[in-house]
């Protein structure tokens, strides 16, 4: 018996199966728009949907979401073959109350602070279209204007075959004709923490800590300097909710974490390296649970000065993402990561 004669044609059957059953071809890029999926609403505005669009991009290395009727230029970023979600991800966030007085719902994932709805402490949603939906590589097309401030928000959001890296580009544009538009530009990177027992490690270029904010002052007093990272980079070390900043300005345009129990890591850079000066963080801590709408993450800022756009004037900067497997306890420091990410880039 001719064994070939049989075994090839069934390995040919056996493939097209696989496709007609909807399995991408290894390394394709693969993009969905979820429908049917409630999200909190929150925000006052007409265009604020309780079912909002969510696009959902693949390739054999990575998951994302956008959610762009919530501002967020990401949802989630898993990295698959640990199944690990970095980014902290709530579409139904319960009302909590902030030290101060604040009320807020968090949803997570990845924004800017422009366009930003200051009644309801949240980016303004955004209008979306996927503007290249290819098997190599998809791009997701957002924009939103900030009525006050008279500006436009573009991004551009990119990833592609065979690759971690999630590229975020931005285009900030002052659409007044007559006056400048003054503002100061930040992002917010919520990061899940509480997944693994060891705790989730903070990547931070900073030597020392400010206390901002400090619940029934467990760790000092507001004004007080810490020593960093060599207290609190870990977070189950911190044991109420705290918002700290770096006294000094990062010597790496990188910010992240680290999971040691999956021995996995992501890290946000920026370009140009200038683009902040800055870096402040808050988490409720590990006894989150003592606070209604509370959760286990941290949220992260990368922030700037004062920017000035003159009319009609724009500028320009890029985000990434990129996230790592099989990085042991030693490798995980975050000059080595950004040089590991810069030769992805």
């Amino acid at each position: 018996m001719d064994v070939k004669k049989f075994l090839i044609p069934g390995l040919i059957a056996l493939v097209f199966s696989l496709a007609l059953a909807g399995i991408p071809a290894f390394g394709n890029v693969h993009t969905e728009v979820l429908e049917g999926v409630y999200v909190l609403p929150v925000a006052e505005l007409a265009t604020t949907r309780t079912e909002p669009d969510i696009i959902e991009i693949e390739n054999e290395l990575i998951t994302i979401r956008i959610l762009p009727n919530r501002g967020r230029l990401l949802s989630s970023y898993t990295l698959k073959d640990v199944e690990a979600s970095f980014l902290y991800q709530e579409y139904r966030p319960g009302p909590m109350v902030l030290p101060g007085g604040l009320h807020v719902v968090e949803f997570g994932g990845y924004f800017l602070s422009i366009p930003w709805n200051t009644r309801d402490r949240q980016p303004y949603d955004l209008e979306y279209e996927i503007t290249r939906d290819e098997e190599d590589s998809a791009e997701v097309y957002l924009s939103g204007r900030d009525m006050f401030l008279r500006t436009l928000t573009e991004a551009w959001v990119r990833v592609r075959e065979g690759s971690p890296l999630v590229e975020i580009e931005v285009l900030i544009t002052n659409t007044s004709g007559r006056r400048e538009a003054e503002f100061n530009l930040s992002d917010f990177a919520v990061f899940d923490t509480g997944v693994d027992e060891e705790g989730e490690r903070l990547l931070i270029p900073a030597q020392e800590a400010e206390i901002m904010q400090n619940l029934d002052d467990w760790l000092g007093e507001e004004g007080d300097i810490v020593p960093w990272p060599d207290t609190l980079d870990h977070w189950t070390e911190m044991e109420k909710f705290i918002r700290l900043s770096a006294v000094t300005d990062p010597d790496i345009p990188a910010v992240g974490i680290y999971h040691p129990a999956e021995k996995a890591a992501i890290i946000k850079f920026w370009d140009p390296s200038e683009l902040f000066q800055g870096a402040q963080w808050w988490t409720w801590g590990v006894e989150y649970e003592d606070q209604r709408g509370a959760d286990a993450y941290v949220s992260l800022s990368s922030t700037s000065q004062a920017m000035t756009l003159a009319p009609e004037e724009s500028m320009g900067f890029t985000i990434f993402f990129v996230g790592f497997s099989g990085v042991a306890e030693d490798e995980a420091d975050l000059e080595s990561l950004y040089q590991r990410a810069l030769e992805i880039h």
